[in-house]
C-alpha cells in the first residue's frame, strides 16, 4: 500500500499513525489567514477597458518596446497629492440625521433631488432671493449674466409647487418667518419668485434681452457670409462656363 500511495505521490507516512485515530485537520494558511489591512485613502480610478490583444503597428505595441517607458519615475508624494483622498470615518445614520437637521434645513415641499440641485446652481449666485425676484419683475438685465439666467430658469416654481408652497406658508404651525427658514434654499428661491406676476414669462424675456445682442451679432456674420459667397458665385468666371456648357449640352440634347 505504501509503494503504491509513494507512486501516486501521496505522503504514505500516515500509514505509520494509529489507524483508529481520527485525521488530523491540514494546518491553516497563515498568510491566506491574515486580515487584510483596509486601505486608509481613496484613489482616482480611471474606467477603461483592458486590451485582450494587442495589434503590432498600434501605438500601445509600440510603448511596449520603447526603453524609455521603463526610465519614468513618479514622484509619490505628488502622486499622493493629486489623486489619493483619505477616507473619513462615516458617521452613523444617528449622528447623520442629528447633523443634518441642525447644519441644513429639511425640503419641505419639492422633490430633494431638484432641491438639492437648485440650491447647488443658487448658491453661485451672490444675490439675495429678494433681489432675485425685484430683478426678474423689472427685467432688468443689469444684475446677472444670460448664463445665470439659463441655470436658475429651470427652477421657476411649477404650478404644482407653487400650490404645495403656498399651503405650506400659510399653514398654522408657526409664522411666516420661521416656516420660510425651514424652508432649503430653493424653495426660499421659489416662494421669493411666487410673488412676482407671471414671473417664468418674465425671466424667459428678460433672458432674451440679454442673449438679443449676441443672436445679432451671430445673424449679421452668417449674413455676411452669405452675401460673400452670392459675391463669389456670381463673378466666378468658372461657374459660369460650366453653366453655359450645360445650356449648350441641354438645347442640343433637346433639339
Amino acid at each position: 500500500v505504501k509503494n503504491a500511495m509513494e507512486r501516486d505521490g501521496v505522503d504514505s507516512s500516515v500509514m505509520d499513525g494509529d489507524h483508529n485515530a481520527p485525521v488530523s485537520a491540514p494546518k491553516p494558511n497563515v498568510s491566506s489567514a491574515k486580515k487584510k489591512e483596509k486601505d486608509t485613502h481613496r484613489r482616482t480610478r480611471l474606467h477603461w477597458e483592458t486590451l485582450g490583444q494587442v495589434n503590432s503597428n498600434s501605438v500601445w505595441a509600440a510603448l511596449a518596446d520603447d526603453e524609455e517607458m521603463e526610465q519614468i519615475e513618479i514622484d509619490e508624494t505628488e502622486f499622493t497629492k493629486l489623486f489619493q483622498a483619505e477616507i473619513k470615518s462615516t458617521p452613523t445614520a444617528a449622528q447623520s440625521s442629528n447633523s443634518g437637521s441642525s447644519s441644513r434645513n429639511a425640503v419641505q415641499v419639492i422633490d430633494p433631488k431638484r432641491a438639492n440641485n437648485g440650491g447647488i446652481i443658487l448658491a453661485r449666485l451672490r444675490m439675495s432671493y429678494d433681489d432675485m425676484a425685484k430683478v426678474v419683475d423689472n427685467v432688468d438685465e443689469t444684475k446677472m449674466t444670460a448664463n445665470q439666467v439659463q441655470g436658475i430658469i429651470e427652477y421657476m416654481p411649477t404650478p404644482t409647487e407653487r400650490k404645495s408652497l403656498r399651503n405650506y406658508m400659510k399653514s398654522g404651525q408657526g409664522d411666516s418667518e420661521e416656516k420660510f427658514e425651514k424652508l432649503c434654499e430653493c424653495e426660499k428661491f421659489m416662494v421669493a419668485m411666487i410673488s412676482v406676476k407671471q414671473s417664468r414669462m418674465k425671466m424667459r424675456a428678460l433672458l432674451f434681452k440679454l442673449q438679443f445682442r449676441g443672436c445679432i451679432q451671430d445673424l449679421a456674420h452668417d449674413v455676411f457670409s452669405v452675401e460673400k459667397a452670392c459675391d463669389e458665385l456670381n463673378n466666378s468666371v468658372k461657374l459660369r462656363k460650366l453653366f453655359g456648357i450645360v445650356l449648350n449640352v441641354g438645347n442640343r440634347l433637346n433639339t
